[in-house]
């Protein structure tokens, strides 16, 4: 198969003519490949990959690793449920993860597993394989091969001395080196490795030539392409098998295999492990969760993929954690997919329409099922640089479109979640595949996903110990009614002040808390009432139409400002969506850039921005209301509130146009500023109700247009708006 790669990749170079010709094979083991992918010249691309190319043939190697049994106490050492003392490999549902076949029940080994492939098997959720088979359309076949003994070809794990290795995370390095000293023990020196060297290594997002691949039986840089470590370890050992006392600083898993230890020879030839792959200290979980952390770190180590989606409870510049799916830690929690943003931005599926102001034209573009047919929408934000919002239509049936646990609760009863419908989120990670990065250097918490059910005021009141939540406290909220700009859904961590001291604890760094403390927590119950939002359950866009002005809002990424204790604004925009289906029940989305209708009563809260050109409409009939929110939006307290008040900045050349009998209310403590050259206009029987505590202030070359029957009232007295504004 390999030799025919490599004809192919070479008939392809020659026959490229142009960096725009696409030249696709019909062939099973090259069909992947195209024109753009193999010349030279292009530039770099995030399509090409950091640690490997994320398309063709790659096997990787994967080496499970135990202690010595005279090392380990029954009494201590065998806690790990899912990895018995004594046992060669972990278990799934009681079962050896090792198949009769020696291959992994979790990944294929044979391309005759690829050849047959159903994509509508629920056994896709048990292979990583199958996922990534799957997410890059066919072009990307990962297999993963545990080590087998030279002599009887059984699977085998590693079983090392564990005296004397380090406890601090140099130890990493000691570990690698009896690993690999026990497989040389084990493994001829002369023992081929070609199958796991088929590619050079390290592409780091450079364009491929067909040099780059290698003839089988050869090998292509005499360094395996990527290898995985598992070990069975837990760092609650006390003592542990290492004699250590205290505790072990390993970490849970790392990307990077931070080796170069040689594994055998060829023709005398070193064959090395370099640090092209990934290392996972803890396996003692279930297996799709043994999956989601090597799928993590996986991530890293092909695109650098940043923390998003939670993953490491990493905030980056934003105040908010948002839930979503995607690579990094969602595969056994939420949904075992990946996001169409990673899936274009890997090389394995093109955007179906990318929608901007200047070349939105047919306004309505029909999407078709996102994992059957491979389509997504993306769809740029106004008044922002690089932010987008992304759309996902899951109209058929796929086993990715669910998770493989967190399908029943401690009673056995079905924890429901809704699989079809529209899944979106804006974006903010990297607008272009030019755009390429090292891990955690771009991105954090770049990734916000539209809550279906919309954002909402939830006050915390308690912690309650549940008997459903295995005899733990769980926290409780209050619904305080909607809050569309407030930040916060019920799928969410909860920002609060919970150890009172005054701020918000948060782990500076693009890494993320970890397991450290930070101020926030998972909301399991609203009004004493079960709602599981950390599996996601009101994901799906139920509204037909969406915009700055519904529940949820498109709105813009908000960085908070850690040092000046203030949240950027949301900035008003006239960009909406309009869902809909044909006759044949396929989803059609109207885009209109040009909208900016308040349709229904509507709130905002916290620092608003009507950017400069902007006209935004409140109905007929219509109430906006600004008031204080009950959601934080500080990192610090003043004077005892986490709450900024609420404002309103209208910029020059921006209009705001109150409809007739439309009512404007500013409560609380709002500011409204109009700047120079802004315009307010109130037609017939339009109201403003102002709060005496409130603030309504213009330049003296705000532009006014009062019908005579508008009013504004304040406190308890009413005045014609042309008075008023006088």
């Amino acid at each position: 198969m390999r030799n025919l790669l490599l004809l192919i990749l070479i008939g392809l170079l020659g026959a490229c003519s142009s960096t725009k010709e696409l030249l696709h094979s019909n062939s099973f083991a090259a069909r992947d490949f195209d024109a753009r992918l193999l010349d030279t010249t292009a530039e770099d691309s995030s399509v090409f990959g950091r640690y490997f190319f994320p398309q063709g043939d790659l096997r990787a190697l994967v080496i499970y690793v135990d202690f010595e049994a005279e090392y380990m106490a029954p009494e201590i050492h065998d806690d790990l449920r899912y990895w018995p003392l004594g046992e060669e490999f972990p278990h799934f549902e009681g079962q050896s993860i090792i198949q009769e076949d020696q291959s992994l029940i979790w990944g294929y080994q044979q391309a005759s597993d690829f050849a047959n492939f159903d994509p509508n098997s629920p056994e896709n959720l048990n292979n990583l394989s199958a996922f990534f088979y799957q997410m890059s359309a066919g072009k990307f076949r990962f297999y993963f091969e545990t080590l087998k003994h030279p002599n009887t070809q059984k699977a085998i794990s590693i079983k090392i001395d564990p005296r004397g290795i380090p406890a601090s995370a140099g130890g990493r390095n000691e570990l690698n080196k009896r690993v690999f000293e026990k497989i040389r023990e084990i493994y001829p020196d002369d023992y081929n490795w070609s199958r796991f060297d088929s590619r050079k290594n390290h592409p780091n997002y450079k364009a491929l030539s067909a040099s780059d691949f290698s003839a089988e039986n050869e090998y292509a840089d005499h360094e395996l392409d990527f290898v995985i470590m598992l070990f069975r370890h837990s760092p609650s050992w006390n003592p542990h098998p290492t004699g250590n006392k205290s505790s072990i600083g390993w970490r849970k898993a790392i990307m990077g295999t931070g080796t170069d230890e040689v594994i055998g020879y060829a023709d005398e030839t070193p064959i090395k492990v370099g640090s092209q792959g990934i290392r996972v200290f803890n396996t003692h979980r279930r297996l799709h969760e043994e999956m989601e952390i090597v799928l993590h770190e996986i991530g890293h180590a092909m695109l650098s993929l940043p923390h998003y989606t939670i993953s490491n409870r990493a905030e980056g510049n934003y105040l908010f954690y948002s839930n979503g799916w995607g690579m990094m830690d969602t595969y056994s929690k939420t949904m075992s997919i990946a996001n169409a943003w990673e899936r274009w931005y890997a090389g394995w599926t093109e955007i179906t329409h990318d929608i901007t102001p200047a070349n939105v034209q047919d306004s309505v573009y029909l999407l078709r099922d996102y994992m059957k047919h491979h389509e997504s929408m993306r769809i740029k934000l106004l008044h922002t640089e690089d932010e987008f919002l992304w759309i996902e239509n899951r109209a058929e049936t796929s086993p990715f479109y669910g998770r493989p646990l967190h399908n029943t609760d401690r009673y056995g009863k079905p924890i429901p979640q809704k699989r079809k419908g529209i899944f979106a989120f804006t974006e903010k990670v990297a607008a272009s595949r030019s755009q390429t990065f090292s891990t955690n250097t771009q991105g954090t918490n770049g990734i916000k996903v539209l809550y279906g059910k919309g954002n909402y005021d939830y006050v915390v009141d308690d912690f309650y110990l549940r008997h459903y939540a295995w005899n733990n406290e769980v926290l409780n909220v209050e619904d305080y009614g909607e809050n569309p700009y407030g930040g916060q859904n019920e799928a969410m961590l909860l920002r609060h002040d919970f150890n009172e001291n005054g701020k918000i604890e948060r782990k500076t760094g693009s890494n993320g808390a970890g397991g450290g403390y930070i101020d926030a927590k998972q909301v399991y119950e609203i009004g004493q009432e079960m709602m599981r939002g950390n599996y996601m359950p009101n994901t799906p866009i139920e509204l037909p139409k969406i915009s700055a002005f519904t529940n949820p809002p498109i709105t813009n990424f908000q960085p908070m400002d850690w040092k000046e204790n203030l949240l950027a604004p949301v900035l008003l925009h006239s960009l909406s969506l309009t869902f809909s289906t044909n006759e044949a029940g396929e989803l059609q989305v109207k885009i209109n850039y040009q909208d900016g209708l308040i349709e229904e009563d509507f709130r905002m809260t916290g620092p608003v921005v009507l950017p400069s050109g902007e006209v935004i409409k409140l109905a007929k009939n219509t109430e906006l209301l600004m008031n204080k929110s009950k959601t934080l939006n500080r990192i610090k307290a003043i004077e005892g509130s986490f709450i900024e008040h609420t404002s309103l900045v209208v910029e020059t050349e921006s209009e705001l146009q109150l409809n007739e009998a439309s009512t404007w209310k500013i409560k609380d403590d709002t500011q409204v500023y109009f700047a120079a050259k802004s315009k307010l206009t109130m037609h017939a029987d339009a109201k403003i109700i102002l709060d005496t505590t409130a603030k309504l202030e213009w330049n003296e070359n705000t532009v006014f247009d009062l019908h005579p029957s508008a009013e504004v009232i304040v406190g308890e007295q009413t005045y014609r708006a042309f008075n008023y504004f006088e």
